[in-house]
């Protein structure tokens, strides 16, 4: 292209560019009118060179403005002109300022009458923070988006809730004190598991985000069902439990609540936990989350796994050990961690009356009931227990007959088990309080 003087640049970008993009989106005219190879050679040389760059941009504002805040219409009349206001912002290196001047809630605001899903208004963040906007969302108002976020309503504001979730995750990012790059791994994890972590904002905020479930139980059954979410399961069911009084309105609703934290439990052994998300949701949520990580995740089954051969391992190995107190502390404490894991009791029960020497049995049985007195597996087999180590003690023959008397008993009490329909209860935290389902629970799970 030929050197231009500064007001044959300002006519040409006004007369070939601006005035037909106008006239388009304006509808008066149509899109086979339209010379879109000329408009996109022309936008694409003018928001690239230097010479007049600002002032393309400047006049690009308005349709700028448009992508950004969802207006254009996605559909095929529109491709053309979508896709050349897009190219175009891309290089538009004072995208950030520009946008500074604009009222971040209106923009939401008017993103979320169009009622589209989340990923559109990462898509503009992610767009917006490339041209330079990141110093700008430190200076959002945090009271204004927590206030717009508690006057949500219970469940019903799908899209304006999930959009001021989204909002504050990233002013909590881009104000948490880690480095630049850190603060871009963490937006990217933001976005690839948000169908995850709305979720967690849901129970968090205490109102529905996301999507249009209108209790809780719903929004439980989609973690549950999509898998993606199953590697972070601990987040979501601890957080749950913290919430419940706040998100339970009933007893009849913490009732129906119950299954579903069954399952979540069930998730959490069978599905190997990550700690990908938990700094991020540490960040998002700050001190209030504090307690939701702390709490004990449940262990996966191959984590069980390992366990249980570790603690095979050392009762094998502590064999003519008695004397030495170590080796007995460790295997007893492997073994507490494993009942207190979901392994089954009976399988605990069956390696402590395996010992040779039933003297053995009896010092590792007494310690773990010291210990596990409390927990409720381990409390319904405690007298059994006890009679198959007095047994043992008494000779080989007694043992024989106590257990075969332990099989029988524990099979009838599987059957018993599975007819029963108990009736539950839910306080918190469910693992330790929802005592008269538990014993249930574990008798099916331990024994089938």
């Amino acid at each position: 292209m030929t050197r231009i003087s500064q007001s044959e640049a300002k006519r040409l970008i006004l007369d070939a560019i601006i005035n037909p993009l106008h006239q388009f989106i304006n509808g008066e005219t149509e899109r086979n009118q339209v010379n879109w190879l000329e408009i996109n050679g022309l936008s694409r040389h003018f928001s690239e060179q230097k010479l007049f760059r600002d002032e393309f941009h400047v006049a690009m504002q308005p349709f700028y403005w448009m992508l950004l805040t969802d207006t254009i219409p996605y559909d095929g009349e529109h491709n053309e002109f979508r896709s050349i206001v897009w190219n175009c912002i891309e290089h538009y290196e004072g995208l950030g300022e520009w946008f500074s001047t604009k009222d971040i809630f209106e923009f939401v605001d008017q993103m979320a009458k169009l009622k589209h899903e989340g990923s559109h208004l990462f898509a503009k963040l992610q767009l917006l923070i490339g041209g330079g906007y990141r110093p700008f969302i430190t200076k959002w108002d945090r009271t204004r988006i927590e206030e717009e976020i508690e006057h949500l309503r219970a469940y019903g504001d799908r899209y304006h809730g999930e959009y001021y979730c989204i909002l504050h995750a990233f002013m909590m990012i881009e104000s948490a004190d880690i480095p630049e790059d850190q603060k871009n791994e963490n937006e990217e994890l933001l976005y690839r598991n948000w169908d995850f972590l709305k979720h967690i904002y849901s129970v968090m905020v205490r109102r529905i985000v996301g999507s249009g479930h209108k209790n809780f139980r719903g929004v439980t059954n989609n973690v549950e069902v999509l898998t993606s979410c199953h590697p972070y399961v601990h987040l979501f069911y601890n957080a749950l439990v913290d919430r419940q009084e706040d998100i339970l309105g009933n007893e009849r609703e913490k009732e129906k609540m119950v299954p579903h934290i069954m399952k979540l439990e069930d998730i959490m052994v069978n599905t190997e936990q990550e700690n990908t998300l938990d700094p991020l949701c540490q960040i998002l949520f700050c001190d209030e989350f504090e307690q939701v990580l702390a709490r004990k995740r449940f262990k996966s089954y191959r984590e069980l796994e390992d366990l249980a051969r570790f603690w095979q391992d050392e009762a094998s190995k502590l064999e003519g050990q008695v004397k030495e107190l170590e080796p007995l502390r460790t295997l007893c404490e492997s073994m507490k961690e494993a009942v207190e894991n979901s392994i089954p009791v009976d399988d605990v029960v069956r390696t402590i009356v395996n010992f040779d020497d039933p003297k053995v049995s009896e010092q590792v049985f007494n310690k773990l009931d010291w210990d596990l007195e409390e927990q409720p597996a381990w409390a319904k087999r405690r007298r059994e227990m006890k009679q198959l180590i007095k047994a043992k003690l008494r000779g080989p023959e007694e043992f024989q007959k106590a257990m075969l008397e332990y099989v029988k008993m524990t099979a009838e009490a599987s059957k018993k088990a599975a007819e029963q329909k108990p009736s539950y209860t839910f306080n918190s935290p469910v693992s330790q309080v929802i005592t008269h389902v538990d014993a249930i629970v574990n008798t099916q799970d331990q024994e089938e």
